[in-house]
């Protein structure tokens, strides 16, 4: 996105790894919007469903899918 020109480095505001270790905040509001881009190390994309199950069973929010 960068090296496309769609977004400047002033609208970067963390990185992933920022935001899930509490470095930096994430959106403050519903109306926020958040771009992300997971180009790159699968690993991100690994750490990132991982926070989100954690936070998902923390909340009992989603829905549990089993598989038989």
């Amino acid at each position: 996105m960068l090296a496309a020109g769609v977004v400047e480095r002033g609208h970067v505001h963390a990185t992933l790894g920022e935001v899930l270790t509490g470095r930096r905040a994430g959106r403050g509001s519903a109306e926020a919007i958040t771009l992300f881009d997971s180009t790159g190390m699968g690993l991100q994309d690994v750490a990132a469903a991982a926070e989100i199950y954690r936070r998902a069973c923390a909340t009992d929010i989603g829905t549990r899918l089993v598989v038989n």
